[in-house]
């Protein structure tokens, strides 16, 4: 509240997800005449209720001017979960995400990709040498933001390359982060791993791209009855972004 009454910024963005104190931003920054805008970073799936419009208690006077979205999807989310279609704007994701087919193996490794949560991380490590004790080919790949000693993962089966840089998977395993939705939107049989330490285990896909969940213990039954996915358009989700959009954005008028 100090800082916007000193600096008075022409106005404000940032990555918005409706926390409680981004509330109380908009409020205090239109208060002053500030404009505001929220980058809806990625996309949500059903459990995401604290981005509704009906979660805040004052409606729109604690929502951002505009809201910009990663794609279409996202978007017709949001006015699904309340919010004014005018007040959406699609920008587009410089986020590196799958826009191909990515190619299905049946015989090849079965891929983890961890999160960024430490506790679930070495659950899911855990997990892959269990299925890989059992003679199952599995890769695990560490999440990029998680630092390497945090979480140890066996050489035998730590791999630095990405989707894209996969051969031929078999399935893959992801626990809140958006691989699950590029595997999916690949056409790659995908499972959500359902943490037994943790209750933070929302399904982060969209309604319409979710996918099996389960423990460790359930896993490998599950694994052997995946179906492909069928490949879909991840442009709806993470448009291209517009360079020259997003210059407008920060001078010109906002409405």
């Amino acid at each position: 509240t100090r800082w916007l009454a000193q600096a008075r910024p022409a106005r404000v963005l940032w990555p918005w997800e409706n926390m409680p104190w981004e509330r109380d931003l908009v409020r205090r920054a239109r208060a002053l005449g500030i404009p505001t805008v929220g980058y809806l970073h990625t996309p949500f799936g059903p459990h995401h209720i604290l981005i509704s419009a009906h979660a805040n208690a004052d409606g729109a006077a604690s929502l951002p001017d505009a809201i910009v979205c990663t794609g279409a999807a996202p978007r017709d989310a949001l006015i699904a979960f309340g919010h004014e279609r005018e007040r959406l704007i699609v920008g587009g994701s410089l986020r590196a995400v799958v826009f191909q087919p990515l190619r299905r193996d049946a015989r090849g490794p079965v891929f983890f990709g961890l999160p960024n949560i430490a506790p679930i991380a070495r659950e899911m490590v855990a997990a892959a040498e269990a299925l890989a004790a059992k003679g199952w080919p599995v890769q695990v790949r560490r999440h990029p933001m998680m630092p390497p000693g945090e979480v140890p993962v066996p050489a035998r089966l730590l791999t630095d390359r990405p989707l894209t840089q996969q051969d031929g998977l078999s399935a893959v395993v992801y626990a809140m982060s958006s691989i699950g939705l590029e595997a999916t939107g690949g056409g790659l049989p995908v499972v959500r791993f359902r943490s037994e330490s943790m209750f933070a285990q929302i399904a982060v896909l969209p309604d319409d791209r979710d996918v099996p969940a389960t423990n460790a213990a359930g896993l490998e039954p599950v694994l052997k009855n995946l179906a492909a996915a069928a490949p879909f358009d991840a442009g709806r989700y993470f448009a291209v972004p517009d360079l020259a959009f997003w210059d407008r954005l920060v001078v010109d008028p906002i409405g």
